[in-house]
């Protein structure tokens, strides 16, 4: 769980959204999972015209994949960067 810290910040990072409408998944603003296998899941995406973003964080070692789920939560995945070099 990640406090809530500087609002820029967190837009900056996830990208800006309607903070005025809530929706129907409450104060929740995301969720991460670790994951593995980005080639797959990144083929799998774009088979089923699933939108997402992605940026690479050196720092962690890690591939962060963003996409929203059909209620309107965005997911955030994270693959080992070596993998996703691979």
């Amino acid at each position: 769980m990640i406090g809530d810290g500087d609002a820029g910040a967190l837009d900056a990072y996830l990208g800006r959204r309607n903070k005025s409408c809530v929706g129907p998944t409450g104060a929740l603003d995301h969720i991460a999972f670790f994951a593995d296998d980005w080639s797959a899941c990144r083929a799998r995406l774009n088979a089923l015209g699933v939108g997402f973003t992605e940026r690479a964080v050196p720092v962690l070692g890690i591939r962060q994949v963003f996409l929203v789920d059909p209620d309107g939560v965005t997911v955030e995945l994270n693959f080992p960067e070596a993998a996703t070099l691979a």
